[in-house]
């Protein structure tokens, strides 16, 4: 089937930071339409949509320079955003397996770009600013690697 059964991250030291894996596993042949229903109601949560047809033309000038052995760009996109002032360009870099998103914005003002790295569980995020825009870089990996990538963003300016 291709399922994974097991998963390790490792920090750069190579010491298990975050594992799971299944220790019983059923394949049903037939799973009813009313499993696919979301349980959770969404009360007490901000929803912001954004129409498919707001998509812009991403700005091709921004790059990674160091991208982790393995990964690669998977998709990039561009759109405004209700919490954003100025559109926001969205990069995906991944393995296969865990993805790293990499948002790019224009500040409203350089008061407003900030620069640190945070943590949850295994999810790490770092913001850098990068000239006028802030560039933040989130995902489930080592702070390592989300470091290399915040630190790698540029722009390549157009002959």
């Amino acid at each position: 089937s291709g399922m994974l059964l097991k998963s390790e991250m490792l920090d750069h030291q190579g010491n298990t930071i975050e594992q799971f894996m299944f220790t019983s596993i059923q394949f049903p042949d037939y799973v009813p339409d009313d499993r696919f229903i979301p349980v959770m109601k969404g009360e007490g949560f901000t929803t912001h949509r954004v129409d498919a047809q707001s998509e812009m033309n991403p700005d091709p000038g921004w790059r990674v320079r160091d991208i982790p052995d393995g990964f690669r760009v998977a998709s990039v996109s561009k759109r405004p955003m209700a919490a954003n002032l100025n559109p926001v360009q969205h990069l995906v870099l991944s393995d296969g397996l865990a993805t790293v998103p990499v948002f790019i914005s224009r500040a409203s003002s350089l008061d407003d770009l900030y620069m640190g790295v945070t943590q949850s569980g295994a999810l790490h995020a770092m913001a850098v600013p990068a000239g006028e825009y802030q560039v933040t870089v989130v995902g489930e990996v080592p702070e390592a690697t989300i470091r290399m990538i915040a630190d790698s963003v540029y722009h390549e300016a157009r002959p």
